[in-house]
């Protein structure tokens, strides 16, 4: 009888054994012939956005990736070619037979090298670890990415970052032109580009911009807005005048979209707050937006670096604003994967409804900040100081960017009369002839044709390299905007997926306190609280067989 059990356990067990096998090897063969993923984060990084599937649903023509990879890659990236295999085997599924790819081993063939040379991509360098001695191998890893006569490439693959870059170029190869995206030069506005050409404070900006726009310094004095699609006028110090204004209003009443990133007040060398208010107000002014003077002061902010005596200390400064997701919009994709945006000596937006003017809050301080508008001190310990001591009746969010959908109409009665700097010759009686006033030559549209996109935002320190460079969370929410305004949003559910800052929100001193009371007491408590069930229940059950 023993026997008999222990046969049919055995046989049973071997059943299981077999089937689970066969189970596992179907499993392997269907996976190998019909691609699929299981994706549980959060952001879905593993698996490929809706403006992506998108993007490849329309292609109206072949698009062909060569993928030059080197047959020997170190060790920590022997990966690589099998995870880009199969996001390119996505992106050939969702495009519907339009998309192709190859992947080529340059080290098996010279001509390969050479192709992937000829259209920019070169070899780089990666640092190994071999019989304990470090060295450096040169390998391929890029992309190209060929449509029609056009082509795109990838130079050094970044698998965090894939899908944005592979889409961005497959849209880059097929699209019919660029957007083009004007930057308002002069006014105290600081430079992408100096006029020796050099970098300036807004050079990583404009890097990437660059990527999907077209981008172009405009000099409102000399040059019209006609073949631009997006305005930014980013942190003006100094007046506009009649002229670059009606320019800026005229464009507004055609339609187009802008970007205003606004600073009520500078910084001098000193750290000393400074007045660089100027006449753009009376454009966003008249569709229901001020930015208000003083800087908001929130218990949520990220640490600054400060010289001192004994030298550079790193602490909280509340006036390095960080915001939350909870207090940004969830419905609008610009902000709606983000966390973390650090606004430094941000200004408080203050909106009034008007009619016809659609507006979105996109961000705002959190609950526990103060806006500060008279003696302001910008000294960090005497910031600490105030948060700390904020009272909760004082404490409430404040809002720092916002959407404007409006069929904007002008802020001039007709166009406006200039001084005429053109008359230098001399009449036939040999004076001078004197300047004259004379009225621009512009077309002149009183009422919105249709509505115009604009953004306006508070901070354009924000945008500057050092917060750019340091918080990829601000560079997303730029771009987010720039794309959302200019064209679509297909781009921008792609990049947030990359930011992964998860600002951790501030609480007061008594939740703190319990908190940690809970952590100290709450595990004792517990045990004891087991030990006292379990002596009862013993308890209950001697008393059961004593009765029975």
């Amino acid at each position: 009888m023993d026997f008999r059990k222990k046969f049919s356990y055995a046989a049973n067990s071997l059943v299981i054994i077999i089937s689970v096998l066969v189970i596992i090897l179907l499993i392997n063969i269907f996976g190998g012939r019909h691609f699929f993923r299981l994706d549980f984060t959060q952001n879905n990084m593993y698996s490929i956005s809706d403006g992506t599937k998108n993007i490849l649903g329309n292609l109206d023509d072949k698009v062909m990736i060569k993928a030059y990879f080197s047959g020997t890659l170190p060790p920590q990236l022997k990966d690589y070619p099998k995870i880009t295999e199969d996001i390119l085997n996505e992106y050939k599924k969702e495009s519907k037979g339009k998309l192709n790819y190859r992947f080529l081993d340059p080290e098996k063939k010279s001509e390969y090298a050479e192709e992937a040379r000829e259209i920019g991509i070169q070899e780089t360098s990666v640092g190994i670890v071999k019989a304990n001695e470090r060295s450096l191998q040169n390998v391929f890893l890029g992309l190209g990415i060929f449509y029609r006569d056009k082509q795109e490439i990838i130079t050094n693959i970044n698998l965090s970052n894939l899908e944005y870059d592979l889409t961005s170029a497959i849209k880059n190869a097929t699209k019919t032109r660029n957007k083009i995206i004007g930057f308002v030069k002069g006014h105290g506005i600081l430079e992408i580009r100096d006029s020796a050409n050099q970098p300036g404070a807004y050079f990583q900006f404009g890097e990437l911009l660059n990527q999907n726009y077209e981008v172009r310094l405009i000099d409102l004095k000399d040059q019209d807005l006609k073949e631009i699609d997006t305005l930014i006028v980013a942190g003006p110090k100094e007046n506009f005048g009649d002229e670059e204004l009606f320019k800026i209003d005229q464009f507004l009443v055609k339609g187009g979209s802008a970007i205003f990133i606004i600073d009520e007040f500078g910084l001098d060398a000193n750290l000393q707050p400074i007045d660089v208010s100027t006449d753009l107000n009376r454009i966003y002014e008249s569709f229901g937006v001020k930015v208000k003077n003083g800087y908001i002061a929130d218990q949520n902010n990220t640490y600054a670096n400060f010289p001192t005596a004994s030298g550079q200390v790193f602490i909280p400064y509340p006036y390095w604003v960080q915001t939350l997701n909870s207090f940004m919009s969830k419905e609008n994709p610009v902000t709606a994967n983000l966390d973390g945006i650090i606004f430094p000596w941000v200004n408080s937006l203050e909106i009034s409804k008007k009619d016809n003017v659609k507006v979105e809050k996109l961000v705002e301080s959190s609950s526990s900040s103060t806006f500060i508008e008279s003696d302001i001190n910008l000294d960090p310990n005497f910031a600490n100081n105030l948060i700390k001591n904020l009272k909760k009746e004082d404490a409430k969010s404040h809002p720092i960017a916002a959407l404007f959908k409006v069929n904007y109409n002008s802020i001039f009665t007709e166009p406006p009369t200039i001084k005429d700097d053109s008359g230098t010759g001399e009449n036939s009686s040999n004076l001078p002839v004197l300047n004259e006033n004379k009225k621009i030559d512009l077309e002149f549209i009183k009422s919105g044709q249709k509505q115009a996109n604009i953004a306006v935002l508070s901070s354009s320190y924000a945008l500057m390299d050092y917060f750019l460079m340091q918080f990829n969370q601000n560079a997303a929410f730029f771009l987010n905007l720039v794309d959302f305004i200019t064209i679509d949003s297909a781009l921008i559910d792609i990049r947030s997926k990359g930011v992964d800052t998860r600002a951790i929100q501030n609480i007061s001193n008594d939740k703190k306190n319990l908190i940690k009371a809970i952590g100290v007491l709450g595990m004792p408590i517990l045990i004891s609280a087991f030990g006292i069930f379990r002596f009862w229940r013993r308890k209950q059950k001697k008393k059961v067989k004593a009765t029975y």
